[in-house]
């Protein structure tokens, strides 16, 4: 099937020195169209899984801590092989003392215990964020570590953090 693309024509003709010929402000389709739907494998879990998930799994971490509060980290889901679905959402909030040397993140561990922040940032007074990423992933062995984690506070500092990854596994 053949449609009249008038973007086609409009771009074909801006060009300097460019002649249009047959065809060019046309798309031409396939005669079947086929739609692409991902669908993960049923869910096992939603949070408190134990040990390494091999199937799909709703994972949640927060840390509310208001004046001096020690580092916190969280495990929020160990994930094994195979090829993943990723949908992680962190809400968070800090008000206090702004000190650029500390964070809070979720945070990817891989099996050799080399770290990745995905989502988070510095302690700036008054932040609010909402963030979000999806993503898919293949892993080769298991023990992918998602943490949640927030360096230490001070007096004055007021620190929420809340996160959920759903992960679909495809394979």
């Amino acid at each position: 099937m053949r449609l009249r693309s008038s973007l086609s024509q409009l771009l074909a003709v801006g060009q300097g020195g460019a002649i249009m010929e047959e065809g060019d402000a046309e798309l031409l389709l396939p005669p079947v169209l086929q739609p692409v739907v991902t669908i993960g494998g049923p869910l096992s879990s939603m949070g408190g899984a134990v040990g390494t998930v091999q199937q799909s799994a709703i994972a949640n971490g927060a840390s509310f801590v208001s004046g001096v509060a020690g580092a916190f980290t969280s495990d929020m889901i160990t994930l094994g092989s195979g090829i993943w679905l990723l949908d992680l959402r962190l809400r968070w909030y800090f008000t206090g003392t702004t000190d650029v040397t500390k964070s809070a993140s979720v945070t990817f561990i891989d099996p050799d215990a080399n770290t990745q922040e995905l989502l988070g940032g510095g302690f700036f007074s008054g932040i609010q964020a909402n963030e979000h990423t999806q993503f898919t992933i293949a892993f080769d062995r298991a023990g992918w570590l998602v943490r949640l984690r927030r360096d230490p506070t001070i007096a004055g500092d007021i620190a929420e953090l809340r996160a959920t990854l759903l992960a679909f596994k495809l394979t």
